[in-house]
């Protein structure tokens, strides 16, 4: 799959300019800032770094958290697909911490999720809805049955909720 990378520096002074990472709403495991990391301008060696945490607060105002890699003096997060679900204006932080869980933030950085080409509440037909439902549910499926087919069917699938109605209701 493709991934985009957005090079950003942060600054542990937390008063310089904020840098801005730009992504699309509902993308998913497509979407990464790589950081490094300055102390006042001065670059900052992660050697003593054991692990780093990325922080998203959403536009809604719902943080979402993800775990980070270190690779040299660089920290990379793939932004969660949760914490881009709200488009508008959210902000980053990551977390640096070491072997005692010892915690340093480098300035937040503003992170813009453009909204997706169709919302959520879009949905327009019933079989949208139920797809869009299925896709949140994380592989539970939905299934409207009269019933007569619920009662015929053998075996019923564990991983599916049944809706069952009346069979003089089909076609009313």
């Amino acid at each position: 799959m493709i991934v985009h990378n957005t090079d950003i520096v942060l600054d542990l002074d937390t008063q310089t300019p904020r840098a801005e990472v730009w992504a699309k709403q509902d993308d998913t495991g497509t979407r990464a800032v790589r950081a490094t990391f300055q102390d006042n301008g001065a670059t900052v060696s992660l050697a003593s770094v054991d692990s780093a945490e990325l922080r998203v607060l959403r536009p809604d105002g719902a943080m979402v958290t993800a775990a980070a890699e270190i690779g040299g003096n660089t920290v990379t997060a793939t932004l969660p697909e949760n914490g881009l679900a709200v488009s508008g204006r959210g902000y980053g932080d990551i977390r640096l911490l070491d072997s005692e869980q010892n915690c340093i933030s480098a300035a937040r950085f503003v992170l813009h999720i453009e909204p997706a080409a169709v919302s959520n509440e879009a949905v327009s037909q019933n079989s949208d809805f139920t797809a869009l439902l299925n896709s949140y549910m994380g592989g539970l499926h939905f299934a409207a049955l009269t019933e007569s087919e619920y009662a015929a069917l053998d075996p019923k699938d564990p991983d599916t909720l049944y809706i069952v109605t009346a069979d003089e209701e089909v076609g009313e």
